[in-house]
């Protein structure tokens, strides 16, 4: 059972957290697409607008599997201006 913070907060544990990405996995047609939202949301903390913003040039990936996420503040993206 998740645990209650508050009136408006409650946390999931591990396992209701890992059984709802491996379902969201499962659904036909986007499913490893929702999963793959989902997790980042999940695993870097990220706000769902935050999540919504990554672009593939925001993620690094090394060789040994690890990687890292570059994230900037809301209206803060690069922007070309003449």
């Amino acid at each position: 059972m998740a645990a209650v913070v508050d009136a408006k907060t409650f946390r999931l544990t591990d396992r209701q957290c890992f059984s709802m990405l491996d379902w969201a996995a499962e659904q036909p047609q986007k499913g490893l697409v929702l999963r793959a939202f989902l997790e980042s949301i999940v695993l870097a903390a990220l706000q769902p607008k935050e999540a919504l913003l990554l672009r593939a040039r925001n993620v690094a990936l090394a060789a040994d599997g690890s990687g890292g996420l570059l994230m900037h503040p809301q209206g803060q993206e690069r922007r070309v201006t003449d």
